[in-house]
């Protein structure tokens, strides 16, 4: 499902980082919080950032992101779901609005 969401075949997001799929100022957001937070922790919850479709336009999205360990504790990779998050932002802009 992300790869129609982003608008790309899925064979051009296989073996990619999720880094390199997001917008400039999400990708700054995620060095500067979220790296820090999911090496010390492990773990993301409900971490809003922006997508980069294809054609560059932004989709928002939510991610719960976790580290998965070896029993040893050595890290083995990552386990990302991504909720596509569109009518949830355009709910949260519309309650800024309000007075």
């Amino acid at each position: 499902m992300l790869a129609g969401w982003l608008g790309a075949p899925r064979e051009a997001l296989v073996g990619r980082r999720l880094q390199s799929l997001l917008t400039a100022g999400a990708l700054i957001f995620y060095e500067a919080h979220c790296a820090r937070l999911l090496k010390a922790e492990g773990h993301l919850r409900q971490i809003a950032l922006d997508l980069r479709r294809a054609d560059g336009t932004p989709v928002p999205a939510l991610l719960d992101w976790r580290r998965v360990d070896a029993p040893d504790g050595h890290p083995l990779g990552s386990r990302l779901v991504v909720f596509e998050a569109s009518e949830r932002r355009a709910w949260e802009e519309e309650v800024l609005a309000q007075p």
